[in-house]
């Protein structure tokens, strides 16, 4: 199950209210479009081929960003929700193991690997914003279904470098 969760209509300072949720492609802003009019070779910032579909999206129009969380197969085809809540949970069904190649478009297997894996996008550039990830803290916190708590922050070190 993964979840943009969404905060009170009022949320306290430092959090940001999610307007609106969706499964969809990012915002154009938020991926290389190589200029062309097609979407045949779109592509996010952070990998050849990987593309700007089927994220989970949260929008914050107050100020401007653009949260998305994809799952894939490990180097292969998208994993799409079998179902969204109201509000913004999707639901996965992913495979357990390593990564085992010759379905879902994975070229090969590599037993260090995860069979799945997922992509996360922040944009802070919606709607002409020119603020950056310098202007705010992010955090990826990650909950097992045993209680277990895993969080992320995300360490902006300059502009283009997010690790």
């Amino acid at each position: 199950m993964a979840k943009l969760e969404k905060q009170s209509a009022s949320p306290p300072p430092g959090q940001i209210k999610h307007d609106d949720h969706s499964i969809g492609t990012l915002d154009s802003s938020s991926y290389d479009t190589k200029g062309t009019a097609t979407t045949a070779d779109d592509e996010m910032y952070f990998g050849d081929g990987d593309k700007p579909t089927y994220y989970n999206i949260s929008v914050d129009d107050k100020t401007h960003i653009e949260l998305g969380l994809k799952i894939h197969y490990r180097q292969g085809d998208d994993i799409t929700p079998t179902s969204v809540d109201a509000d913004g949970t999707a639901h996965y069904i992913v495979p357990a193991g390593t990564q085992v190649g010759g379905a879902h478009n994975v070229p090969s297997d590599n037993p260090n690997r995860a069979a799945w894996n997922f992509d996360f996008s922040v944009n802070t550039g919606l709607d002409g914003s020119t603020k950056t990830l310098d202007n705010f803290d992010f955090r990826i916190i990650v909950t097992s279904g045993d209680g277990e708590k895993g969080v992320f922050d995300m360490n902006h070190l300059a502009p283009g470098n997010t690790p």
